[in-house]
């Protein structure tokens, strides 16, 4: 009886046999697809910051793959990795939402996917950090919690929520900025409880 190999065609046994032996001239498109699966928790779970439906966050994942390899090319070896991907995965977050709600919806205002972005590789965004973030945001005050998702949930800018709640633009900013040292704080608490 012959073994699964000798019953592969030849294709198949030379795919084998590379997959056996390191390749040592990896394709550009080899090399990307290996960083993404280093990374792919660290890539989903930063999806899964900006995206508010769960239900998307594994074909979007599958979106940012498929845009990885396809631009592979366009990678230079050396540069940050996450940062390119992290904008790749901006623009499919956001084409998945205006797909979903409409052009006039974003999960977040620009600026603020900007900062996330730019923070992104020193950060780790998973599941329990979204929870954590959820479940410290129903914890603010009723008012506080309304600006913020103001702000961050329908993207007004502060003067348009001081319009809006008829309240001070400065007390938009004092109470928007509080909030933030709020969550913050709620979310490495519940995060360091959790562990």
């Amino acid at each position: 009886m012959r073994g699964p190999l000798c019953l592969a065609s030849p294709e198949t046994n030379r795919f084998a046999m590379s997959q056996a032996q390191p390749n040592p001239n990896p394709s550009p498109r080899e090399d990307v697809q290996k960083l993404f699966i280093r990374n792919a928790s660290v890539i989903r779970g930063f999806i899964l910051s900006l995206l508010p439906v769960r239900e998307l966050v594994d074909d979007v994942f599958h979106d940012v793959f498929l845009v990885v390899v396809d631009k592979a090319d366009s990678f230079e070896p050396g540069t940050d990795f996450l940062a390119w991907v992290y904008v790749i995965s901006r623009h499919k977050v956001l084409q998945a939402m205006t797909k979903l709600y409409g052009k006039r919806t974003s999960v977040l205002a620009p600026e603020v996917m900007e900062a996330l972005i730019a923070d992104a590789p020193t950060q780790s965004f998973n599941e329990d950090t979204v929870d954590a973030l959820k479940q410290c945001v129903e914890a603010l005050a009723p008012a506080a919690r309304k600006m913020v998702q103001l702000r961050y949930q329908e993207s007004l800018k502060p003067t348009e929520i001081a319009q809006r709640l008829n309240i001070g633009t400065n007390s938009i900013y004092v109470t928007l900025s509080r909030a933030r040292t709020l969550l913050r704080r709620c979310i490495k608490q519940r995060l360091s409880t959790a562990h």
